[in-house]
């Protein structure tokens, strides 16, 4: 299905590297990804954390990547951002909501 230009951005998290923490130990990271779906320009950053504030703060570093705020951002159902998962009608959580 064909979108307009800045219409909808798909966002999902995946698995990132390894990194060293300063005591020597590891611990894996979260890669924040989110595509145009029309131009297919993509934003990825890595986080620590996968949580509600992470994903905003990585959601907003997008938005200025790319020059605005599409109309339709699509989630998929990471618990940082849908608090309730349906097909249909998620419930988002209101942390994001508001933002």
């Amino acid at each position: 299905m064909e979108v307009l230009p800045g219409e909808e951005l798909q966002v999902d998290f995946g698995t990132g590297a390894k990194i060293r923490n300063p005591d020597g130990t590891h611990r894996r990271t979260h890669v924040f990804r989110a595509v145009l779906s029309r131009s297919r320009k993509g934003y990825s950053e890595a986080v620590v954390r996968q949580d509600t504030e992470s994903f905003i703060r990585a959601l907003e570093n997008c938005f200025w990547a790319i020059g605005g705020v599409p109309q339709r951002v699509i989630f998929d159902n990471a618990k940082c951002a849908v608090k309730t998962p349906d097909w249909h009608d998620p419930e988002l959580n209101p942390k994001l909501v508001d933002f």
